[in-house]
């Protein structure tokens, strides 16, 4: 069997669990991001060789995720997709954080005891659901937008205006504010789904290029595990 998880801490808390037999593979790619951002950042739909001959030598393939995530749900979208192309005769299961307990945003979330509930609530997926999500990608994918988030509880293309909104609404309300503040007050409101700090980070780097944001001032203060961390202090242009 073959597991598939969306970063290396949820690897190692997969080995820890009690499934080091099994082969886990950790995928990272920003695939919650169509079009090329203005500072450079593109949704990398590299060729991953090495995930895809993996992927041809196992018959069975398991997905972990979260279905409240945005960039989690469309991993499994990309990886449904990439595995019929590849291996369409593989039996693909998928695993739902947030089937076992709800509000779960990410499989790092979930203690070892948790991670080896969730084993239980696997899902086989039928011919229909592999075809249906892999189409559901192919979608996306050609529709190619700014960023893909769940909206009514289904991904959804959207622009950056969208979200670009709510952080100068969040903006509006503060006379300065740092920026690892001002996205941890978006990540607590859960705006459409995003659980992503860089997607935030990358948003607010467009504002400030465009002049809708400026930087009052840098704060250089200790850091966990490195020696200085610069902090930006951000209020809206007026």
């Amino acid at each position: 069997m073959l597991n598939i998880v969306g970063t290396e801490l949820e690897k190692i808390l997969l080995e820890r669990a009690n499934f080091s037999k099994e082969e886990i593979y950790s995928l990272h790619q920003d695939l919650d991001c169509g079009r090329e951002l203005s500072i450079g950042r593109i949704d990398n739909l590299k060729d991953n060789k090495e995930l895809i001959k993996k992927i041809k030598s196992s018959k069975k393939v398991r997905i972990w995720y979260s279905s409240i995530n945005s960039e989690d749900q469309n991993r499994c979208l990309y990886l449904v997709n990439l595995i019929l192309k590849n291996s369409p005769d593989c039996d693909i299961y998928l695993i739902d954080a947030n089937h076992y307990k709800k509000e779960i945003y990410t499989v790092a979330a979930c203690n070892l005891k948790e991670i080896q509930m969730l084993n239980k609530y696997q899902k086989k997926l039928t011919h229909e659901e592999i075809y249906k999500l892999s189409d559901e990608w192919e979608k996306l994918r050609k529709e190619n937008a700014d960023l893909r988030v769940i909206k009514k509880g289904q991904l959804t293309s959207v622009p950056y205006e969208e979200l670009e909104q709510k952080i100068l609404e969040e903006l509006s309300k503060h006379e300065k504010i740092s920026e690892l503040k001002l996205i941890g007050l978006r990540l607590a409101k859960n705006i459409y789904n995003i659980q992503s700090f860089r997607t935030y980070n990358d948003i607010m780097n467009k504002l400030i290029k465009e002049n809708k944001i400026q930087i009052n001032k840098i704060e250089t203060k200790q850091g966990y595990r490195i020696e200085k961390l610069s902090i930006r202090i951000l209020t809206i242009k007026k």
